[in-house]
């Protein structure tokens, strides 16, 4: 499939690593065996809290993207009242204590605008994507079409303004990704391995599971990572998905997740 097709948003049900024009995946009856293998997937800290509300500034109000409190890579905010020439968001923190106080905090800004704009990475040529994978023995993993079968909310000021904040539910990812050769991979280990990569693979990854805008629609995906760095995922209708990065405001809190000794949640 060509990257072209791929920045439309069209989704392979599997990645494979590929090398020119060959997948490089052994052939079936070869008889080798990847190894090492899969290592146990990665613990996640529950204990991991963001110390402040993010908002998004609108004329009308502040939107808040991502709430204070336990803190997942997995989550992200989507919205679609967005304008074909929109081009600048500014970002706000707000500490939960000055709740009714409006203290807002400057956190930063996204420049949408085209020299700032950064297409998403071609999974199946993204060498460090690949080597990190290698590390639990995987060649190739299922599309996250595939892995997450999960209906996302969208929010919408007039017909669903509770709508927006979102979460892969990785207990809901109950399929497995048949390897020859090796166990059978549960889609749930996946996604948490997934979890762990570097944020822009990561979201390239998680949007293979986003439904298409509309025609003449523009989405906005929002992304958080764990050191704080913000992204924004514009998907148009017809020009396809472009990636930006915050901005951030000079002095503002960057990199402060909190380590909090909470019990794991069930």
């Amino acid at each position: 499939m060509s990257d072209a097709a791929r920045q439309r948003g069209i989704d392979d049900s599997e990645i494979a690593w590929i090398s020119g024009v060959q997948r490089r995946v052994e052939p079936s009856g070869s008889g080798r065996v990847d190894r090492p293998e899969p290592a146990p997937p990665a613990r996640v800290d529950r204990g991991r809290l963001l110390p402040f509300d993010i908002f998004l500034n609108r004329g009308h109000g502040a939107l808040r993207l991502f709430a204070a409190g336990p803190f997942d890579e997995l989550a992200f905010f989507q919205r679609r009242d967005v304008g074909e020439r929109h081009d600048l968001e500014y970002l706000t923190a707000l500490d939960p204590r000055s709740a009714g106080k409006e203290r807002y905090q400057p956190y930063g800004v996204f420049r949408l605008r085209p020299h700032g704009a950064r297409r998403l990475p071609s999974l199946a040529v993204a060498v460090d994507f690949w080597r990190a994978l290698r590390a639990h023995g995987l060649r190739a993993v299922p599309g996250a079409k595939v892995a997450i079968r999960q209906r996302f909310t969208v929010f919408c000021p007039h017909r669903s303004p509770e709508g927006g904040r979102n979460r892969v539910d990785v207990a809901a990812c109950r399929g497995v990704f048949e390897r020859e050769g090796q166990r059978p991979l549960p889609h749930a280990e996946l996604v948490d391995l997934v979890r762990g990569l570097e944020p822009e693979y990561r979201i390239a990854w998680l949007e293979g599971a986003m439904a298409r805008p509309r025609p003449g629609e523009v989405l906005q995906r929002y992304y958080l990572d764990a050191s704080l760095r913000t992204f924004l995922v514009r998907d148009h209708w017809q020009s396809g998905r472009t990636l930006y990065t915050l901005e951030p405001t000079p002095g503002d809190a960057r990199g402060l997740i909190i380590y909090a000794d909470a019990p794991p949640r069930p």
